[in-house]
């Protein structure tokens, strides 16, 4: 029998999620739930890890498409959708920084913001000082990736709502992840007509400065990042 997935709602605001079903390391495709309004994604069980790179790379895509709009504010707790306990905010560590998510106790799945899901595969990164100084000479004050806050930049380094630290989806870390997922998804396929299908993001030269200047005030770094790589995605 098919496996049958019932769409989630939203452990924060509590709207039905939109389910997309996506390319799993097996045949069988893995679907994921999103709620783009409070940019915030459910995975159910250990979908995260049974996610393919070309699995990875259209969640991306799809949280590059939406990237824009509105956002709502999440709640202070979290229900699991599956059994409204609830959700643990948890911790981990990868090479681009922390991230966080917030998991159900019962192993039902964990939520996980659009901002933490593309740290944690290595899209973004945090800040450092010499950029957040070059950026004070333009821009007074960004949004927080994670939660949404004011964040004024000539005070402070990091969100002072959640904590989060500055962070901006950086080109050059963008071309070594998508190289790298893209990579692996050509040799899950390669045996297929569709092996050379997935390019590589386009380079940029070694050291090139990330660009501030061009920034409004008020701006969400990542978000700005990822209106720029809706065009490259679109090229994949």
């Amino acid at each position: 029998m098919p496996f049958r997935h019932d769409p989630a709602d939203c452990p924060s605001c509590g709207a039905r999620m939109q389910s997309h079903a996506l390319q799993g390391h097996s045949t069988e495709r893995v679907t994921v739930d999103a709620c783009f309004p409070c940019h915030v994604l459910w995975l159910d069980g250990h979908e995260s890890l049974q996610l393919s790179a070309g699995g990875t790379l259209e969640l991306c895509r799809l949280i590059a498409r939406h990237a824009e709009g509105p956002r709502q504010a999440l709640a202070q707790r979290f229900a699991c959708p599956r059994c409204r306990g609830a959700l643990a905010h948890t911790h981990d560590l990868t090479r681009s920084g922390r991230f966080t998510y917030h998991r159900c106790a019962a192993g039902h799945g964990r939520m996980t913001p659009f901002f933490d899901f593309l740290r944690e595969k290595h899209f973004v990164r945090t800040l450092t000082q010499a950029e957040i100084a070059r950026m004070r000479q333009f821009i007074r004050e960004v949004r927080c990736s994670s939660c949404g806050a004011a964040v004024n930049i000539e005070r402070d380094a990091k969100c002072g709502h959640c904590g989060t630290a500055l962070a901006m989806l950086d080109p050059q870390a963008v071309e070594k992840a998508v190289a790298a997922l893209s990579q692996a998804e050509r040799m899950r396929v390669a045996a297929t007509a569709e092996a050379g299908a997935v390019a590589a993001a386009p380079r940029r030269q070694r050291g090139e400065p990330i660009r501030t200047d061009h920034l409004a005030s008020g701006s969400d770094l990542v978000d700005v990042g990822l209106r720029a790589l809706e065009a490259l995605f679109d090229g994949l």
